[in-house]
């Protein structure tokens, strides 16, 4: 389960959190998560998948896994290893603020 403030790192440097909830909507409405509140904090919702939305990821994570495979495949070993370095310092940086 996670909260929706997770998904800031989804948004554009200009989005606003009411388009996570319009994006937690849709998902919500293909029936992919369910929100329950948050019972330590009534302000927070708890997110999770559901059944379908389980199925669903099964299914596409190896589609992206070969896209991934694809982007990196004109890259060193050790070029993509100085990428993966990079993004995790950018994704620091980002949760710090």
């Amino acid at each position: 389960m996670f909260r929706p403030i997770h998904l800031r790192h989804v948004r554009g440097p200009h989005d606003h959190f009411w388009r996570n909830d319009h994006r937690l909507d849709r998902l919500e409405k293909a029936g992919l998560i369910k929100r329950a509140p948050n019972p330590e904090d009534r302000r927070g919702t708890h997110v999770s998948l559901t059944e379908e939305g389980l199925d669903t990821i099964d299914r596409i994570v190896p589609l992206h896994v070969e896209n991934e495979t694809q982007a990196l495949a004109g890259l060193s070993r050790e070029e993509q290893e100085t990428l993966d370095r990079l993004l995790g310092k950018l994704i620091a940086g980002l949760d710090a603020s």
